[in-house]
């Protein structure tokens, strides 16, 4: 005789959902954190750049007062405080890149 075709009902495996929905939110936040920290390394590379020149500038006795390089060396030190805080996801889990400020100055004492 003839077999009859068994069927097959698709299943939702719940646990392999909840996982899967609970690392794509945790990728997508880290991810987020990523882009926040580049953004602000940009900032600080630009505060950074902007301080220099502000301080070359009053080591040549041109324009800029101390006044000017004071604002420029606070610019710079919220720039860096803001990306080492976004840097920081828990004390003790940190997320290291190629223009870690931290590491630069490690190589710089070194």
């Amino acid at each position: 005789g003839i077999t009859p075709i068994q069927e097959f009902e698709p299943v939702l495996n719940t646990e392999a959902a909840a996982s899967f929905v609970i690392i794509a939110i945790v990728f997508t936040l880290l991810q987020l954190r990523i882009n926040a920290v580049s953004d602000a390394a940009k900032r600080r590379s630009f505060a950074l750049e902007a301080l220099r020149q502000a301080e070359s500038l009053q080591l040549a006795s041109d324009q800029p007062t101390e006044d000017q390089v004071t604002r420029a060396k606070k610019k710079y030190e919220n720039a860096l405080r803001e990306e080492m805080d976004l840097r920081t996801i828990v004390p003790g889990v940190r997320i290291v890149a190629p223009n870690d400020p931290k590491r630069d100055e490690e190589e710089r004492a070194a």
